[in-house]
């Protein structure tokens, strides 16, 4: 069953939404102990943290779930071949993710590889934007070499500022806020993202088959054809006209998905430079201190929160 966005069913749960949401704020403002303490929210570098890092989730998880799409559906690779398309990203992640580690901890400067790694996210992006049916296995892979050294950057280091602006009293649930960020940054993202696909499909699909191929494709009893569109061997057994038509409306489907990525790490970056760059804590034992003031510092042992 489906709803147009302007019908009351819709509305209606984002109106129900806000009231939720409304009623969560004003019990954490009450609660003793509040699950996800408010105060937090007043500095300016949690804030910004946690908006830059839903936009990075979003990123993410866009990349992760859609691009495999593209290169089974568009390019032609096996199920398998599709996933393994994604080993780049992981590997640039854990080099940068290490690199940056040395880097901050050499340095005590984080605010530079972040931008830095946004900017590299975004030239990714920037290339999955402008893939076509033509887009070949290596300009694939050299996307995901681009997203996964931001994504190295930034994963880490969003919480490590987090942790470094509040007191240790506050550290466990600032640190458990930016996580909560990202999951819902990843829900969101595949969910946006995932209707700009769903909708460009059905006006790219138009644009390149016959309508008796596409009542086949919308058919209820048709499963294997509307299959087809994500499955290559299934796709090889269409005729050649209408498999060329399918792979080419959904390569039209999926550049609005991989272009709305990069106002999103647009919008993580415009984050990223209003945090402001304090000194990283150089102590491991921190003795809290009442809420906004500052923590008192043991110095005994030190080393890099």
């Amino acid at each position: 069953m489906q709803y147009p966005w302007t019908s009351w069913q819709i509305v209606g749960l984002y109106g129900a939404a806000a009231l939720l949401l409304g009623a969560f704020a004003w019990v954490e403002t009450h609660a003793p102990e509040p699950v996800l303490p408010l105060h937090l929210f007043k500095s300016s570098i949690f804030t910004f943290s946690n908006i830059a890092s839903v936009g990075v989730a979003m990123s993410m998880f866009g990349a992760i779930f859609f691009l495999p799409v593209f290169v089974q559906g568009v390019i032609g690779n096996s199920v398998t071949n599709s996933g393994a398309i994604l080993v780049p990203m992981l590997v640039s992640m854990i080099v940068t993710s290490v690199a940056s580690g040395w880097f901050i901890s050499r340095t005590g400067r984080y605010k530079v590889p972040l931008l830095g790694g946004l900017l590299s996210m975004g030239a990714g992006y920037y290339m999955l934007a402008n893939f076509t049916i033509e887009t070949t296995n290596q300009s694939v892979i050299v996307a995901m070499i681009l997203i996964g050294l931001g994504l190295g950057v930034t994963m880490q280091t969003y919480t490590l500022v987090v942790q470094n602006s509040v007191s240790r009293e506050d550290l466990a649930v600032a640190t458990s806020a930016t996580q909560l960020s990202r999951s819902m940054g990843a829900a969101i993202g595949l969910a946006i993202l995932g209707t700009i696909l769903t909708q460009g499909m059905q006006s790219s699909m138009a644009k390149y088959l016959p309508a008796s191929a596409l009542q086949r494709l919308h058919s209820s009893d048709s499963g294997a054809a509307a299959t087809a569109i994500f499955d290559p061997s299934l796709l090889a057994k269409l005729p050649p006209a209408i498999a060329a038509g399918i792979r080419h409306g959904l390569a039209d489907a999926l550049h609005p998905v991989f272009l709305a990525g990069l106002p999103i790490i647009a919008i993580s970056f415009v984050a990223t430079l209003f945090i402001r760059e304090v000194p990283l804590r150089q102590t491991a034992h921190v003795t809290a201190g009442r809420r906004g003031q500052n923590a008192l510092v043991e110095p005994e042992e030190s080393a890099l929160i």
